[in-house]
């Protein structure tokens, strides 16, 4: 077969080299694809068993949702921020009133 090749002329000659190594690249390629396939489809596909653990270890990340300090609003900050500069001012009020008390029975 090969000898039969070599005695035709040289132009058909290049036309069977063009064409084999055509059809041998396109095989080559084939081959390539799938094998990277099929590589990329094992690294995708996760085993059931990973999944679950997979699941449990984010369940681990997050935080809990049990609750153990109070949660407290901004308004009820602020509300207790008032009561507590009330008490403040009726605390600094009653120190002057004494004091202005005593500043009048002791003459200061």
């Amino acid at each position: 077969m090969l000898d039969e090749i070599l005695k035709k002329p040289e132009s058909y000659r290049k036309k069977i080299a063009y064409i084999s190594t055509f059809v041998v690249s396109i095989m080559v390629f084939s081959v390539w694809m799938i094998i990277a396939g099929y590589n990329m489809r094992q690294s995708v596909k996760i085993d059931p068993n990973e999944k679950a653990k997979y699941a449990k270890d984010f369940r681990k990340s997050l935080p809990s949702l049990k609750q153990k300090d109070a949660v407290v609003t901004e308004l009820a900050k602020r509300k207790t921020l008032g009561k507590a500069n009330e008490i403040v001012t009726n605390k600094e009020d009653k120190k002057t009133e004494k004091k202005s008390f005593w500043k009048l029975l002791l003459g200061r």
